[in-house]
């Protein structure tokens, strides 16, 4: 289903406060516009409909009978607009989720897979604690933690072995022959 023609939404809000209050300086007050801008979205919006909404006179501003219906409308829609948008944001409460590691694995392990992560559970807020030792971390300050340990069997933890760690020793050739 297409949408359009559909004016721009700038003009709607400013028609919706002008059709309200009846005056461009009040409308343009409460959108944080000038006069002059509201004056130039309602000329916008009437091109766009090829009719007058509103009858200018020397100091007041009125609805022409199109303008009338047309702002009942309009208010209408940005109502329902705007419950349908609170109504969403109230219902996405993104859940949090805490992981501690060391440095060494948030760089090497972590770090490329958190894309994809998110990627694929954009509801979740994803921290991550980074921390070398892993006594200064208390588990009930984070949900999951990722460590390199002799012991895998921690008391009141569940454990998986995610990779085999290899260790080795790494230099430069010019040092290994000046320490032969």
């Amino acid at each position: 289903m297409a949408l359009s023609p559909l004016p721009p939404l700038p003009c709607l809000h400013a028609f919706e406060a002008s059709a309200r209050y009846l005056s461009f300086t009040k409308a343009g007050q409460e959108l944080h516009l000038s006069t002059s801008a509201i004056s130039r979205q309602i000329s916008q919006l009437e091109t766009f409909l090829g009719r007058r909404l509103f009858l200018r006179e020397h100091n007041s501003l009125r609805l022409t009978p199109a303008g009338e219906t047309y702002a009942v409308d309009v208010r209408r829609i940005l109502e329902m607009c705007t419950s349908a948008t609170s109504s969403l944001m109230a219902r996405v409460v993104k859940s949090r989720l805490t992981v501690s590691c060391t440095a060494g694995i948030s760089t090497l392990w972590l770090a490329p897979r958190i894309g994809s992560f998110i990627d694929a559970n954009p509801d979740v807020d994803l921290r991550i604690i980074v921390r070398d030792h892993f006594g200064v971390v208390s588990p009930a300050e984070y949900d999951i933690g990722i460590f390199l340990l002799r012991k895998p069997d921690m008391p009141d933890t569940h454990t998986i072995k995610l990779f085999d760690e290899k260790v080795f020793p790494v230099c430069s050739p010019t040092y290994f022959k000046a320490k032969r």
